[in-house]
């Protein structure tokens, strides 16, 4: 399984490097140096369409333009939480405007039985790929460890319909542990391991957040202490999904 990770844009030049691609979202590259940052980047590319971190999707349009800037490798197409029919109305608008071969589509539904539904009507489209969101269904009220353990019974039935399943977010990072013998699940994104490290929390060590928190992508800076937890924290990640014994150091 591969790595992105998404952190605020003070610290990308000390935390991406540690990722193993980039995961770029289409309402922050308003900033230059943001926008700057991925354009350099040789690396391969997931653009998302921020519905996470805005509640909504940016549209067709904003999503395009950015790509248009940083040549992603896949694009996702707007989702929306919960919502099967808006966000597969959504994917047949994209497929009118870029090839299908750079859509990441992302699988939604209010429950497991829509989410399935929505999942063979991308399956019979030939897709071999799709996302999952960490809030699948779309309700936030749940504790982390709900969402986990939600997202894994989906992604189980998921396993045996497509080829590439990439994890938008992560909520409990021993979900990872569930994944170990599907190689189908290649990919994740994640802010958590950073965001509880900037709280001086440590995965094993500290409890972690109940609910999660957006990052605050403003100009917020690393010290000794929080550094360390970060770094604590992804390793642990690294450790959940590969059982390596390789520590970042």
């Amino acid at each position: 399984m591969k790595l992105a990770l998404e952190c605020p844009i003070s610290m990308m030049d000390r935390l991406q490097p540690y990722g193993d691609f980039d995961f770029m979202l289409t309402h922050l590259f308003k900033s230059k140096e943001y926008k700057d940052f991925y354009v350099r980047s040789s690396r391969f590319k997931i653009l998302d369409n921020s519905t996470n971190e805005l509640g909504e999707p940016c549209s067709e349009e904003e999503i395009l333009k950015v790509a248009e800037i940083v040549n992603p490798n896949f694009i996702c197409p707007p989702d929306y939480l919960g919502d099967q029919d808006r966000t597969l109305e959504a994917l047949e608008s994209m497929e009118k405007s870029c090839p299908v071969s750079c859509i990441l589509p992302i699988v939604q539904g209010s429950d497991i039985n829509s989410v399935l539904y929505a999942a063979h009507v991308l399956k019979s489209k030939g897709y071999s790929k799709v996302a999952v969101p960490y809030d699948i269904t779309g309700n936030r009220s749940l504790e982390l460890h709900e969402l986990a353990s939600l997202r894994v019974k989906i992604v189980w039935n998921l396993a045996k319909m497509f080829d590439w399943i990439h994890l938008l977010g992560l909520t409990d990072p021993h979900e990872l542990i569930s994944y170990r013998d599907l190689s189908c699940v290649r990919s994740l994104d994640t802010g958590s391991p950073i965001t509880n490290g900037l709280k001086g929390l440590r995965y094993g060590k500290d409890s972690p957040l109940t609910k999660k928190e957006m990052l605050d992508f403003g100009s917020l800076e690393l010290n000794p202490y929080t550094e360390r937890a970060v770094l604590h924290n992804l390793n642990c990640v690294r450790k959940f999904m590969t059982e390596s014994d390789k520590w970042i150091s």
